[in-house]
């Protein structure tokens, strides 16, 4: 249910991060109303999250009404366990690992 105690995302403050160049500010300012909604309906989504962060996500949320979740990575090797663990676990039905470009952190 959305109300009060519902995390919003801090728009200002992730295009802060991004301007500096900093994946620590953009993940501590992700946040996506939807997510308390739907994990309630789908908790498969809420099983995700938890298992990017606890193999070294900095955040993970999902990504609009879903059925996408994501996780920020400052490590792309942790990032690479992770894709392959959530593939074996059977959690996702694909997994994918996308770099920066620039490949800033």
């Amino acid at each position: 249910m959305i109300d009060g105690n519902t995390k919003h995302p801090d728009i200002d403050g992730i295009i802060g991060g991004i301007n500096n160049g900093s994946i620590y500010e953009v993940s501590e300012r992700l946040g996506n109303v939807l997510e308390s909604v739907t994990e309630n309906a789908y908790p498969v989504i809420g099983e995700i999250k938890e298992k990017m962060r606890k193999m070294g996500a900095l955040n993970s949320i999902m990504s609009g009404s879903g059925p996408t979740v994501f996780g920020l990575f400052d490590d792309a090797g942790k990032a690479a366990a992770c894709s392959e663990a959530l593939r074996k676990s059977r959690l996702t039905r694909s997994s994918y690992v996308v770099g920066l470009a620039n490949g800033g952190t």
